[in-house]
């Protein structure tokens, strides 16, 4: 996954001192069918058809080792209905069920018709920093 500059300036403030972070309790993982920026935009996020955010414990993700993080459950979203999501290009981790701040994001690509439910296995998920 690709942190997005709202991450990384956050990181980076709060280990030089110029800023406090607090991590959020929860993580919220999206789906986009646009390619994300690194500066959180240009994210279309399904509408309807049962879509939406998945909430995931921030303990959900084990300990950070050699600069990477992985989930440690699986997400699974609710099952599409109606005509489904359409073709789902990026997988997305915000700080918010709604609206809020993009934290990371990876290509995922998979057609999501109705019926089809869009599962994350534990271990699948890995946020690097480099």
């Amino acid at each position: 996954m690709s942190n997005t500059t709202f991450t990384d300036n956050a990181l980076l403030n709060a280990m030089h001192g110029k800023a406090t972070y607090t991590a959020p309790t929860n993580l919220y993982v999206g789906l986009s069918t646009t390619t994300p920026t690194a500066a959180g935009t240009n994210v279309t996020e399904p509408t309807g058809n049962a879509y939406a955010r998945v909430t995931v414990p921030a303990t959900s993700f084990g300990s950070a080792s050699a600069g990477s993080i992985t989930n440690t459950a699986t997400v699974t979203f609710p099952t599409p209905t109606g005509t489904g999501w359409g073709s789902i290009t990026y997988a997305l981790v915000y700080d918010a069920a709604t609206g809020g701040n993009l934290l990371w994001y990876a290509p995922y690509n998979q057609s999501v018709p109705a019926g089809v439910t869009v599962s994350f296995a534990a271990g699948t998920m890995t946020s690097t920093l480099s």
